[in-house]
């Protein structure tokens, strides 16, 4: 008898009663065979009719956590701590997207040659509130690493599948969410020291952009004038520096000499001390940002000190 592989799917939800019925529908509509998917849904405070949607889905294999609003990050890392640690693998999920019916068969395939600590993650099918699609996200051009993953993330969470080395591996070693920017990029950052990253060029969701949306798609010059246009607002996100704080703080003594030297640096350089030699390691490649555009807005952000 072939192996049946459990996949457990941790979703953060609040006031997304429009498209969650349609989200959780994709998640138990996946092909693949040999596959059990049970899913925990944490809902972050919602005040709209989340909850009673949630609850009127009559299925075994889903668990609902109500609970107080303590902001995406955060909900995230505690549907980490809810979760057991006995399953093959670990899927994350947004309220208001649409998964492809292969998408766990794909993640499932590729992870299984892995057994240290292994991160898939996909491209994006981003499409409009009625799943008519506009654009597919950009690929990285440049290698996915820890040089990359201080500065940027090229991970989208609702992509991302874990197998259970990475899911223990960031279970038991949890930051403060107060100090991260974003889960997905802490998961990023973590992986691309202690495993492998398998990033999938086919998109894996439907992706949906709407007036709602937590995060939204921006890229490029797009980006670069949304900073220059809120320069004299305080951003309303962790600082880069925060972050790397936190992750030194956690794993300083699990680094190579190397990339101790480089976050220890960059985190010195943009503090503060020394902005040049900053942007100088950018210039050298010692961190740096897919695209030319973005290690221009990389570079903007070092010298505003928005990072």
């Amino acid at each position: 008898m072939d192996k049946i592989n459990r996949v457990i799917v941790l979703l953060s939800s609040f006031n997304g009663e429009k498209y969650i019925q349609e989200q959780i529908e994709s998640i138990f509509h996946q092909n693949a065979t040999n596959i059990l998917i049970d899913l925990i849904v944490r809902d972050d405070g919602s005040s709209d009719d989340t909850k009673k949607i949630i609850s009127s889905l009559k299925k075994n294999n889903i668990q609902n956590v109500f609970s107080e609003n303590i902001g995406v990050v955060a909900s995230f890392f505690e549907l980490i701590k809810i979760a057991n640690d006995d399953a093959n693998y670990y899927a994350f999920s947004d309220q208001d997207d649409v998964w492809k019916e292969n998408k766990i068969e794909r993640a499932v395939s590729s992870l299984s040659m892995y057994e240290k600590p292994c991160m898939w993650c996909s491209r994006l099918d981003v499409v409009d509130s009625n799943l008519n699609h506009l654009f597919f996200s950009e690929i990285p051009k440049r290698q996915i690493s820890f040089n990359n993953a201080l500065v940027e993330n090229i991970v989208t969470g609702c992509t991302i599948v874990l197998n259970r080395a990475a899911f223990l591996l960031l279970k038991y070693s949890l930051p403060d969410p107060k100090k991260i920017v974003m889960h997905d990029w802490w998961f990023y950052l973590v992986i691309s020291v202690f495993g492998q990253i398998i990033y999938d060029s086919e998109p894996s969701i439907n992706y949906r952009q709407h007036n709602a949306n937590v995060e939204g798609m921006k890229f490029g010059l797009s980006k670069i004038a949304k900073k220059i246009s809120t320069i004299s607002k305080p951003s309303k996100y962790t600082s880069i520096y925060t972050q790397l704080s936190e992750f030194f703080r956690i794993y300083n003594n699990s680094l190579t000499k190397n990339e101790r030297d480089i976050l220890y640096n960059f985190m010195v350089s943009i503090n503060g001390k020394n902005i040049f030699k900053a942007v100088q390691m950018v210039f050298l490649g010692k961190v740096y940002r897919q695209t030319n555009i973005e290690n221009l807005s990389l570079i903007f952000s070092i010298f505003t000190k928005r990072i």
